[in-house]
Order: C-alpha cells, then structure tokens, then sequence
C-alpha cells in the first residue's frame, strides 16, 4: 500500500443496522476496512429501529413518515451530526454509500474539501422511486419530471421536494472526488442521465465455510424483500406451472415486506399452499444455514437491479441460480454454466428452467461447483477490499496533487 493509504474512513450511510443488502455490504466493507488497520465509522440515521445492530457511531434523525420527502432534501439533524463526525474523527476518505432516502444532498457542501468517494446503490440518484421501474411494472426510459406525473409514480406534492433534491445534488456533485459504480450496466444507466463512473468495483461477500447439503426432495430458495420489483408472484405462478417429480419441489421464501399477504393468496389460489413456505424475515446470519439444502436459488426481479447481492451469496454457498436477464444479473450469472438466465416476468421461461435442473441433480451440483469458484475468484471480500484501498490511495493522491 502506498503512503497516501488513508487511516480513517467516514462511511455514510442512509441507514444503519442491517435491514438489506446494501446495509450489509456497509457493514462488510466497515468490517474489511478495520481488519487492515484503518480506522473506519459509519454515521447513519435513526429511521430504522427494526434493526439498530450494529449501530453507527454517528447518528442523526430519520424519518419514514409525513416528514420524510422534507428530510430528504434538507435535514438539519443531518448537518449537525455530520459536522461533528468531520470535526471530532477528521476522516481521510469519506465515502459515501446509499443516500438521498435519509441523507440529503446537504452532506455534500460539508465534505467539499474531503477526499469524497461515493458508491450509488439504487436508483435514486436519476429517479424518485430509486427503481426506474413505471407502476405498469415496465421499465421507465425517460428523464425525472413529467414522466413520474404522467405515468402515477408520484403527486405533485410528493414529487417536487424531490426534484428540489435531485437539483441540489446536481449543484453539489462536483464535491465528489471518484464514483464507483458495483456494475457495467449500472453505470451505463447513471451516464445515460449524466453521472459519470470513474470504475467498476462489484459489491463483495465473504465466502461461507459451509456450503451446501442438497436436500433429498427438492427445495427451491428465495430471499429478498417482497415488493413488487422482486417478482416473486413470477416465481410462485412458475412454481404451478411445474410437473412431475418436479412439482412436488418446495419454496421457501425468506423475507418481509408489504407484498407477502398478496402472494400467500396467490399461493393457494394456485393450490401451492403446502408447497410455498413464508418464513419471514431471516436474520442475515442465518441465510445461508436456511438454504444451503436449495437445489436452486431464484432471483425473480423484473426491475434492472443494480446489482445481485442474493445471486453473488447463493454462489458462494454453492447454489445454482435461476435469475432474471436484466440489470447486472448478466454480468454475474454465467449462462448455462453457474445458472441460468431468463426473461423477466415471463412464468413460463422461469418454469422451463427450474423444471430442467430439478431434473438433473448432477448438473445442479456443478453449476454450484462452478459458481462457488467464481464468486471466491470475482466477488470475495478480500480482492474487493484491495481494489477500494488502491482507489482510496489514488484519489489521495490526486487530491494532495491538486491542493
């Protein structure tokens, strides 16, 4: 490492704990970070009570009511406990992560004379609804503004403290030393709508000691959120759509959120209710021990994620993936050889893939061979990290150079 390898590192973050894949990337990168010896703190809101652990070392107010779209675009809590971290750590490197549904913009003029590294997670940065995904479910090809009127993602109240908010991060962004984008195609979309990434460095995960125990009948897994840009009424409509000693696999899916009513209904309307397993939302931890008997893992989503957080540990657990052939999936399922690749939102494709591997278990297990092997070579903690210090350094010395 060279001499302008930084000792502290301000990590900020729209929210603490770790509530989803994004908070556990923070967490992970916290954690690399203090294993080479460098001071690293995250500052935080509070919006989150459901999961506070672990908590940051700084913290400001939140919201997730009435008050939200306000604190979004100026949050006074924000500038105060962010000044404090500036002035009481004094980081090297401020890197921030996901921001702009707790964090606002005003973050931006307080780090101005910091190295600043920022890592977008979602959307956000080039739509409101942080998806580019219309409510029609297709995906959305036009610039923030009158489209997100026309189509029904917002009202005219909800929208305008938010493109108040997208104007003062245009204003603002030249605060930004380096943008790291966690895919090829994300950055393609965020340059798409002028944001510019200076590198590709893909969000990291550490490879489990334990992998998988094919169960004897097979199981299918699924773990996210469930919302509607996940697809999992996709994944359940497959599941009826099997047959034979394939239909009597098993789902089980793990994960909370407001869609879950809806798809147990759907469940047994399709008469899957004995087959589909709600089990709620599973500690991070745990994850891996409540799937590493899945045959497959499927990822379902019909928006074009940034990245595949699930798809990347279910490798590195040793599990096949069936995924959706949008967003980064491409890029980390290798068709045909780690998983298979299918169209989103299609029932019927997803259906044929999962009924082919169902019936080859050999085939099954080394795909999860193969994706094991990719994910400890692409996407283990230890390179990732590497690749982020050696950015840190160069964006350290860049700025020593222009001081």
């Amino acid at each position: 490492m060279t001499s302008r390898t930084p000792k502290r590192v301000l990590i900020v973050h729209d929210y603490a704990g770790s509530r989803g894949g994004a908070e556990i990337v923070v967490q992970d990168l916290r954690r690399a970070l203090v294993e080479r010896d460098i001071d690293a703190r995250v500052l935080a809101s509070d919006a989150d009570g459901r999961n506070p652990e672990p908590r940051p070392e700084y913290v400001f107010r939140g919201s997730t009511g009435r008050m939200r779209a306000l604190r979004e675009t100026a949050n006074p809590s924000l500038v105060l406990a962010a000044r404090r971290a500036l002035q009481r750590f004094d980081p090297d490197i401020v890197h921030l992560h996901m921001f702009l549904t707790q964090v606002s913009p005003l973050i931006l003029p307080l780090v101005r004379r910091r190295c600043v590294i920022w890592t977008p997670h979602e959307f956000r940065p080039i739509c409101p609804k942080g998806t580019r995904l219309l409510t029609s479910g297709k995906q959305c090809e036009e610039r923030v503004g009158r489209a997100c009127l026309r189509e029904g993602c917002f009202s005219v109240g909800g929208l305008a403290p938010r493109l108040v908010q997208l104007s003062l991060l245009g204003r603002w962004r030249s605060a930004v030393d380096r943008v790291i984008s966690p895919s090829r195609s994300f950055a393609r979309q965020l340059l798409r709508h002028g944001i510019s990434c200076n590198v590709v460095i893909p969000h990291p995960v550490r490879i489990p000691a334990v992998t998988r125990s094919l169960d004897r009948t097979p199981r299918i897994g699924y773990a996210g959120r469930l919302v509607p840009e996940k697809g999992v009424d996709v994944l359940i409509r497959a599941m009826a759509r099997l047959k034979g000693a394939a239909g009597e696999a098993q789902l089980v899916i793990l994960g909370e959120g407001p869609e879950r009513p809806g798809l147990a209904k759907l469940a047994g309307e399709l008469g899957l209710t004995e087959r589909v397993r709600f089990k709620g939302r599973v500690p991070h931890d745990d994850v891996d021990r409540e799937l590493r008997t899945a045959w497959i893992q499927v990822v379902p989503s019909i928006w074009a994620e940034p990245f595949g957080l699930v798809t990347v540990e279910a490798m590195a657990r040793g599990t096949a993936v069936v995924a959706s052939s949008i967003g980064a999936q491409p890029e980390i399922v290798q068709h045909e050889r780690t998983g298979i690749l299918v169209p989103e939102g299609d029932p019927s494709s997803l259906a044929t893939a999962i009924q082919e591997l169902l019936e080859n278990r050999e085939r099954v297990e080394q795909m999860g061979d193969l994706g094991r092997e990719r994910a400890r070579e692409v996407y283990a903690i230890g390179p990732i990290t590497d690749r982020l210090l050696d950015l840190y350094s160069d964006a350290l010395e860049s700025s020593a150079a222009g001081s």
